[in-house]
């Protein structure tokens, strides 16, 4: 793939090489090392969303699955 390709070009590329298991090799994740999920946890405050996104996330945090959708 050259560096500077359409997304059209890529897509047929993709499929044409096996889909995303030959995607990710040829780019290069193949070798990435496994993380556990304590490892990729923040602490609580790290991330900060701009105030009008904020009411969003406190919605989808807060409803439970099965309700969300009517919630939204």
């Amino acid at each position: 793939m050259s560096k500077h390709t359409s997304r059209r070009n890529f897509l047929k590329w993709a499929a044409a090489t096996g889909g995303a298991g030959c995607i990710l090799t040829e780019t290069g994740f193949d070798g990435l090392p496994t993380v556990a999920s304590a490892q990729a946890s923040l602490p609580p405050g790290s991330v900060q969303l701009r105030p009008e996104v904020e009411p969003l996330v406190q919605l989808i945090e807060g409803t439970p699955r099965s309700q969300l959708l009517e919630s939204v």
